[in-house]
């Protein structure tokens, strides 16, 4: 089979220009039963699961005490958007679902020592986020098989958020939707709308990636290591989430130009940490999965490493500048126990 340069994707170009991503030249697998196959040769191996836990037993851990408060929120919020909705309440197995993700318990872990008004939008968001991905990603997602209107999705949706957030542009439409998950941004984006460029930004990313993920799925393709980190780094939210984060609770940080640049270099870490690859890392290397997940193991302990030497290097700037920002170190503590809180979570979940 030639070898065939890799294509880069609207996320890809934008982790290039955080140095996160190269173009390079890879061999295609073919298309249609990899997927299958894949799943065939791991099934039934037996592996050792590292303790990921550990890796992080020096960083933060806590649950915010506002969770039995948010639980009964998050039990009304999804009722509404399901009884609201004709195609979730059509679905009688959709609510039960969403019940079992617990979208309280991963609020209050991945946002352990905030306010609880910023513990209730942060958790609206992130609900926000799964219900609409579910929309075109799911298996039972009404646009997941067809593009087409998927992208028209996508585009009412972008000009929606844009509008909640009071970043139309001057010639958007009327950013009217009939969509109960779009629409229940609105609520959302009105707490936002204070510094929330950078939201925006994120969202978008988000939105690309889901895209970009679609088509491949569409096309029945298994993406490479590297195209699959370009869009993991957008389709996980993750950045969304850790910007509202910070202009929620850190308004100090908001605005300075140094302070977005670690963000974003955080934003890249924490994505590292909280994702899956061991499938793709074995159909690449086909070795034996025990070495995939070994691989996977030791990129999240890098990245670990990583977080906390740019979080060291950033805070001797700030102390030999005499500028030291109680908001930064607040808020690296927060993105540490956003990844503690993302195992706790899933511990659970599991």
């Amino acid at each position: 089979m030639p070898a065939v340069a890799a294509m880069k994707s609207a996320p890809e170009s934008q982790l290039e220009d955080r140095g996160l991503w190269k173009p390079t030249v890879l061999q295609r697998p073919s298309l249609g039963q990899q997927r299958l196959d894949l799943l065939a040769a791991i099934r039934g191996q037996h592996v050792h699961i590292p303790d990921f836990a550990a890796v992080f037993q020096n960083w933060p851990t806590g649950l915010n005490p506002g969770l039995p408060q948010l639980q009964v929120e998050v039990e009304q919020r999804l009722l509404s958007l399901v009884q609201q909705s004709p195609r979730l309440l059509a679905s009688p197995t959709k609510l039960q679902k969403l019940r079992a993700a617990d979208f309280a318990l991963f609020g209050a872990s991945w946002w352990p020592w905030v306010d609880y008004s910023t513990l209730r939008t942060l958790t609206f968001l992130a609900i926000w986020l799964f219900l609409w991905d579910d929309e075109v990603d799911a298996e039972d997602g009404s646009l997941a098989r067809d593009l087409q209107k998927s992208l028209k999705y996508r585009n009412e949706t972008l000009l929606f958020v844009r509008s909640s957030l009071g970043l139309a542009h001057v010639n958007d439409p009327p950013a009217v939707s009939s969509n109960v998950l779009i629409y229940s941004f609105d609520t959302i984006g009105s707490v936002l709308r204070v510094n929330c460029s950078t939201v925006l930004k994120e969202i978008e990313f988000y939105i690309q990636a889901t895209e970009t993920e679609q088509r491949r799925r569409l096309n029945t393709e298994l993406p490479t290591v590297e195209e699959y980190w370009a869009c993991r780094m957008g389709t996980s939210a993750v950045g969304a989430c850790i910007v509202a984060m910070q202009i929620l609770q850190f308004p100090g940080m908001s605005g300075a130009h140094a302070f977005q640049g670690l963000v974003d270099q955080l934003n890249d870490k924490v994505n590292i940490i909280i994702s899956a690859l061991i499938p793709l890392l074995y159909h690449y290397d086909r070795s034996s999965i025990q070495s995939a997940v070994d691989n996977a193991f030791c990129t999240i302990t890098q990245a670990r490493m990583d977080f906390d030497a740019l979080a060291d290097d950033f805070l001797k700037l700030m102390t030999g500048a005499n500028a030291v920002n109680k908001d930064v170190v607040d808020f690296l503590h927060a993105c540490r126990g956003n990844c503690t809180g993302n195992i706790s979570w899933r511990q659970v979940d599991a």
